[in-house]
C-alpha cells in the first residue's frame, strides 16, 4: 500500500509538470509504433516474468519493479511521445481539465492492468485463490482508486468552481490565499469522509456477530474508543496478516482485520493487536499524516519558483535544452520533474518514513497503558513474521522490522522509563519538524524572487527566440522580438545585432526603425549613443507610422541633436493624437526646455 502511494504520486508529478501544449517529438506514426512496441515490451516482460515466481516475497518483489518499470514508459509516453498533448485532445479536456488527469492516471493503470492481468496466475498459485483474471485485474484497481481520488477530486473541485458564473467564487479561487485554503477545507472533508467511500471500494464487509466481535466490541468500549464499525478486509483475499485503522471522526472510523489475521490469533494476541490500533487514535497519528501531506504541498509550493527561477538563469539547463534539442518550455517541464522528484522521495521515504516507524513504534507502546504488558503483541508478532514467510528480520522503510519491534517491546518491558523516553522523542521532533515548516515559510520571504523572476525571465525568452529562429530562420518577427527582449536586458550589441537583422529580412518596420531609434538614445552605457543615425531610424518610422510614441522617439532624436523647436512642434502632434497621455508628454517638452539640458535623460518609456 505505501509503495503503491509513492508510485502513485510520482506519476502524479509526471503528469503535472508536463505541459499539455507542447507537440510531441515525434510524428504520430512514428509515436504510435513506439507506443505499441513499448506496451509489447512491457507485456512481455511481466508475462516473462511471474511465469517464474512461485514464492510470496518474489511475487511481491516482481510486483514492485514491473511497477517502478511501469513509471518509466509512462514518463516516456508523457515526455516523449506527447501523451499529454493528445489526451488534452479528448472532448472537453479544454474547458475541464480535471478530464484531463483522469486519462493521464488511466493510462498509467493501463500498464498496471498488464502487469496484473500477468501476475494473476502466479497469485492464485502462491496464495491458493481461484478467480476469473479480469476480477482480480479489478480487485487490484479498485485497491489503488483511493490513492489517487482525492487529486482527482480535488482538480473537480477547482475545475467546477472556476465555470461557476458567481463572480465572487471566481475572486476566491483565482485569488493567491483562494486555492490553498480550498485545498485545506477539501482534505480536511475528505479525510473525515473518505473511509466511508474506501471501504465499499476495498469490498470490506461487516465483522459477523458473535464472541469474537462481542470481545472486541466490548475492548474498544473500555478504551473509550468511539467507532462506526469493525470490518473484515479482504487484502490480497484476505490473505495477508495485517489490520488497520481509518477514519479522524469516530462517526466515519472503521478497524479493519484481515480474516487470515482473524484465524491465525488468539484472543491475548488479538486484544494487544487491538490496542496497538487504538494508539494511533490516542496519539493522533491520523492526523499528523494529514499534517504531512499538507507539510509536503507547502514546501513543494516554497520551493516551487525558487527552484523554476534559478533553473532558468541556469547555464547548465541551457546547455541541456541544447543537447536534448526539446522546445523551452518542454525542456523546462522535464528538467524541474526532476529535483521535484527527487524532493519527494526524499521527504516521504526518510522524513515521513522516519515518523512513520517512530509512530508505529508509539502505537506498540500503547499496549502497555492498554494491557498492562506486551507478551500478546510480541507474540501475535513473531506469529505474523513467520507465517508471511519468516520475514520477521527483514527491514521496512515505513515501520521497523518485527524483529526490531519486539526486542524494543522487551526493553521496555525490563525498563518502562524508554516508553516515556520514547513519546519525548517523537514529541522533540515533531516541533523540529514544525519549527522547519515555519522555517521555509519565513524563508521564502526573504528570497528575492522579483530579482531572480526578471533575470529568468529575460533569459527564457531569449532562448525561446533563439530556438524559433533556429526552426524558422528567415521570420523578421523573431529578430524582432529578440532585439526588443536584449534591450530590456540591456544587451544592447545584442539588440542592435537582431534589429538591424529584421531591418535587414523586412526593411521599413516602423516599430523596429523606432525601437532601434530609441536604444541609440536613452542606453545606459553611452558608447551605443548615435544621435544622428537615432534621428534618421526615428524620421522613416514616424512617416511610415506616425504613432503617438513614434513621434515621442522622433522628438527626443531632434532634441538630442539640438533641434529644440523641431522636438517641441513633434511632441505636440503626440499630444494631438494620444490626448490620454498628454501629461507625459509635457514633461517631456518640459526637458526640452529645461536649462542645462542639452542631451536627453534616462527615463521612462511611453506605453
Amino acid at each position: 500500500m505505501y509503495d503503491n502511494l509513492l508510485y502513485l504520486m510520482v506519476v502524479i508529478v509526471v503528469f503535472s509538470t508536463k505541459t499539455a501544449a507542447d507537440p510531441p517529438q515525434l510524428d504520430i506514426s512514428s509515436g504510435l509504433l513506439l507506443f505499441l512496441a513499448k506496451g509489447l515490451v512491457y507485456w512481455l516482460l511481466c508475462r516473462r516474468t511471474f511465469g517464474r515466481t512461485h514464492n510470496s516475497s518474489r511475487y511481491f518483489a516482481s510486483q514492485q519493479r514491473l511497477s517502478f518499470l511501469a513509471i518509466i514508459f509512462f514518463a516516456i509516453d508523457i515526455y516523449l511521445l506527447g501523451g499529454k498533448y493528445f489526451l488534452s485532445r479528448l472532448p472537453g479536456a479544454v474547458s475541464l481539465p480535471s478530464l484531463l488527469n483522469l486519462g493521464g492516471i488511466a493510462l498509467f493503470f493501463a500498464y498496471l492492468a498488464i502487469l496484473w492481468s500477468e501476475a494473476a496466475a502466479s497469485y492464485q498459485a502462491i496464495f491458493g485463490r481461484s478467480h476469473e483474471k479480469r476480477n482480480f485485474v479489478w480487485s487490484n484497481i479498485r485497491h489503488n482508486l483511493p490513492i489517487v481520488i482525492p487529486w482527482l477530486s480535488l482538480a473537480l473541485v477547482m475545475d467546477l468552481l472556476r465555470q461557476t458564473p458567481l463572480p465572487y467564487l471566481n475572486r476566491i479561487s483565482e485569488s493567491p490565499w483562494g486555492e490553498p485554503l480550498i485545498f485545506l477545507l477539501f482534505f480536511g472533508l475528505l479525510a473525515i469522509f473518505l473511509p466511508v467511500m474506501v471501504q465499499r471500494l476495498w469490498n470490506c464487509t461487516p465483522l459477523p456477530a458473535g464472541k469474537t466481535r462481542d470481545f472486541l466490541e466490548a475492548f474498544c468500549r473500555q478504551q473509550h474508543l468511539a467507532i462506526t464499525n469493525i470490518m473484515l478486509w479482504p487484502l490480497f483475499e484476505g490473505r495477508v496478516l495485517t489490520a488497520g485503522v481509518m477514519g479522524l471522526v469516530g462517526r466515519f472510523r472503521y478497524i479493519m482485520i484481515t480474516p487470515a489475521l482473524l484465524e491465525a490469533l488468539t484472543p491475548h494476541e488479538l486484544e494487544a493487536v487491538m490496542a496497538h490500533e487504538i494508539g494511533h487514535i490516542k496519539n493522533r497519528h491520523l492526523f499528523l499524516y494529514l499534517l504531512f501531506f499538507l507539510g509536503f504541498a507547502i514546501l513543494a509550493g516554497v520551493i516551487a519558483d525558487p527552484l523554476w527561477y534559478l533553473i532558468l538563469t541556469s547555464d547548465l539547463f541551457y546547455q541541456l535544452m541544447d543537447f536534448l534539442n526539446q522546445e523551452p518550455a518542454s525542456s523546462l517541464s522535464f528538467i524541474s520533474t526532476v529535483p521535484v522528484f527527487l524532493f519527494m522521495i526524499l521527504y516521504f521515504r526518510y522524513v515521513f518514513g522516519f515518523f512513520m516507524r517512530n509512530f508505529e513504534r508509539q502505537a506498540d507502546l500503547h499496549v502497555f497503558k492498554a494491557i498492562g504488558k506486551s507478551s500478546g503483541l510480541v507474540s501475535a508478532l513473531e506469529k505474523v513474521g513467520w507465517m508471511s514467510g519468516n520475514i520477521r528480520d527483514h527491514p521496512s522503510w515505513h515501520h521497523f522490522g518485527i524483529g526490531e519491534r519486539v526486542d524494543f517491546l522487551n526493553k521496555c518491558e525490563q525498563n518502562p522509563r524508554l516508553i516515556r523516553s520514547h513519546d519525548q522523542k517523537v514529541l522533540t521532533w515533531m516541533g523540529v519538524y514544525l519549527l522547519a515548516m515555519l522555517g521555509a515559510g519565513l524563508l521564502s520571504w526573504y528570497v528575492p524572487l522579483d530579482t531572480l523572476a526578471e533575470r529568468s525571465r529575460g533569459q527564457f525568452a531569449e532562448a525561446v527566440l533563439m530556438r524559433k529562429i533556429k526552426i524558422d530562420p528567415n521570420n523578421p518577427l523573431w529578430y524582432h522580438l529578440l532585439g526588443d527582449v536584449e534591450q530590456e536586458r540591456k544587451n544592447y550589441q545584442q539588440a542592435i545585432i537582431a534589429y538591424e537583422k529584421t531591418l535587414f529580412i523586412s526593411p521599413g518596420e516602423p516599430e523596429v526603425l523606432n525601437n532601434l531609434a530609441w536604444l541609440l538614445l536613452t542606453a545606459e552605457d553611452k558608447k551605443y549613443h548615435d544621435a544622428s543615425r537615432a534621428l534618421t531610424l526615428a524620421k522613416e518610422a514616424a512617416r511610415i507610422k506616425p504613432k503617438a510614441n513614434i513621434l515621442d522617439t522622433l522628438a527626443n532624436a531632434y532634441w538630442a541633436n539640438g533641434h529644440i523647436k523641431e522636438a517641441l512642434e513633434v511632441e505636440q502632434m503626440a499630444i494631438q493624437i494620444d490626448p490620454e497621455k498628454a501629461g507625459f508628454y509635457r514633461k517631456q517638452m518640459e526637458k526640452f526646455v529645461a536649462p542645462g539640458q542639452l542631451s536627453p535623460e534616462f527615463g521612462e518609456r511611453v506605453p
